[in-house]
């Protein structure tokens, strides 16, 4: 048996996102990356009791994504998240997880990234 997702659960969407490979002059990663997949899923910040759970497998985290299972969905992709003003709320992943283990659901912890607010959609 399934587990069953509750109607309007879903209610975030996001875009998946494939990082900039390449550096800048600096050394740094380029900003921005490649939209790879768009999806409908939750996000909720993590506190308390949540954080000290998830920091066993991951050290930092300040969210948790869920959605339906995406198998191509790893660790250090981006994910965008578009507010209604039209500014872009970055997160990188940084754990994945098939809570259940029949690829139904799948839970994306993830570290906002403190720069996002600045972005705007174009």
């Amino acid at each position: 048996m399934r587990p069953v997702v509750e109607a309007g659960k879903f209610r975030h969407l996001i875009q998946i996102v494939q990082p900039n490979s390449g550096l800048d002059s600096m050394g740094g990663t380029l900003p921005g990356g490649t939209p790879i997949s768009t999806e409908r899923c939750s996000i909720e910040a993590i506190t308390g009791k949540e954080i000290f759970a998830a920091q066993e497998v991951i050290a930092q985290v300040s969210h948790k994504i869920t959605l339906r299972y995406k198998p191509y969905i790893k660790a250090n992709l981006l994910v965008w998240w578009t507010q209604p003003d039209s500014s872009i709320r970055e997160f990188q992943i940084q754990h994945v997880q098939d809570p259940d283990g029949v690829h139904w659901v799948q839970y994306l912890f993830c570290l906002e990234r403190n720069d996002s607010q600045r972005q705007t959609a174009s």
